[in-house]
């Protein structure tokens, strides 16, 4: 009886840790998703204001 309380602890112990691992996973992929969004806002920027500083020399 004890032996399988701890081990059915165990087993919920690990579904628990995979959860959390692919909550962790996914959450630093939507990050990695809005760093890649706002560098690409940002340069698509930083090339309109180079072609603008051009067009006016």
């Amino acid at each position: 009886m004890r032996q399988r309380d701890i081990a059915d602890g165990l087993e919920e112990k690990n579904e628990l840790i995979r959860e959390l691992y692919h909550r962790v996973k996914n959450n630093l992929q939507l990050v990695l998703s809005m760093i890649r969004l706002t560098l690409s806002t940002l340069l698509r920027a930083s090339t309109a204001e180079k072609d603008r500083q051009s067009n006016h020399r």
